[in-house]
Formats: C-alpha cells, structure tokens, sequence
C-alpha cells in the first residue's frame, strides 16, 4: 500500500473530526446523566496549610540528609507552592 502526504492528512483530520465529536458526544451525555463535576465544592488549601507542607518536606529533607529537592511542573510543584 502507497500512501502519499495528502492522503495521510485527509485520513488523519477525518480522524481528528471523529474523535473530537465522540467527545463532544460523551459530555452531553454526561450532562445528560445528571453528573457534576468532581471539583465542585472543593475549597483551596490555606496559605497556613501550604507552609506546612513546606515545612513538613524541610523536616524529612534534613532527617534524611537531602540538600534539595526538584519539583518539575505539574502535581508536585503546584502541591508545594500552588503555581
């Protein structure tokens, strides 16, 4: 079979198309359902709470003898300083 630059493409964004209406599909069908979402009613960390998680990884850096710690971005990072 010989595919050429065109045809790929045509056959990728009728895919895209497909995809992005199965997901348009599946939400309604959730609203439909009656579900919410899973954030509702979820109340952000206090800025005392967030010192004490900082607090807390000074602790175990020191009783485990680390010097530093990488956060990369993503859950870990926003955990510690909310960014």
């Amino acid at each position: 079979m010989n595919t050429n630059r065109r045809a790929f493409l045509k056959s990728s964004v009728a895919a895209g198309v497909a995809a992005g209406a199965a997901t348009l599909t599946s939400a309604t069908t959730a609203a439909q359902a009656g579900l919410r979402p899973m954030t509702d009613g979820i109340v952000p960390i206090t800025l005392d709470e967030r010192r004490g998680r900082v607090e807390k990884a000074r602790r175990l850096m020191a009783e485990n003898h680390l010097d530093a710690v990488c956060l990369e971005g993503g859950t870990s990072l926003f955990y510690f300083t909310g960014v």
